[in-house]
């Protein structure tokens, strides 16, 4: 068994030993397979073309550390649940999740690009005319930082907007 090559941006010399590139492409595709996406939904989400998100799912195509943790978040887990997910402790964490208000949100300028963004995932989800949707902590952390928040401090706005509320991690496991 190989170690897969994952390159750092600095010196694409780098690689990082761990589990074979079949292995972490199999697990990044079981966590494409969790959200009930597609290829092409998933590249549609993260801009990586399908073909390419393909290579890495099959493990044939060099990762860089930039890339796979673009990948990781867009099928929303992280890097260390792909590459030891016994070391990433998967229930350790808490979520930040939320329920957005769309109603509410549609009227607020500046959060525009999260209203577009939140619509762009109710019609991924099969769920459009819907007015609320639940953001996943992968997307609310993209939509943070667009902001240049943090992720607690965008729930937090939003909520004393009446814009949001908070959602019980239960809740959220549910939904996937």
């Amino acid at each position: 068994m190989t170690s897969a090559q994952v390159v750092g941006p600095d010196d694409g010399e780098r690689a990082l030993n761990g589990p074979d590139a079949g292995t972490i492409g199999h697990r990044l595709r079981d966590a494409r397979n969790r959200l009930g996406w597609s290829l092409a939904a998933a590249s549609h989400v993260s801009g990586i073309s399908a073909a390419a998100l393909g290579s890495y799912e099959r493990g044939s195509r060099t990762l860089t550390v930039a890339t796979l943790a673009e990948v990781a978040r867009t099928y929303e887990t992280n890097v260390l649940e792909v590459i030891d997910p016994v070391a990433a402790g998967l229930d350790a964490a808490p979520q930040n999740n939320c329920v957005l208000n769309l109603l509410a949100l549609g009227g607020q300028l500046r959060w525009g690009s999260l209203y577009s963004f939140a619509v762009r995932v109710t019609k991924m989800r099969d769920q459009e005319g819907v007015s609320q949707v639940v953001l996943r902590a992968n997307e609310l952390d993209v939509i943070a930082a667009s902001y240049a928040l943090t992720t607690p401090a965008l729930i937090e706005q939003l909520i004393n907007l009446g814009c949001a509320e908070r959602l019980p991690d239960d809740r959220v496991n549910a939904d996937r």
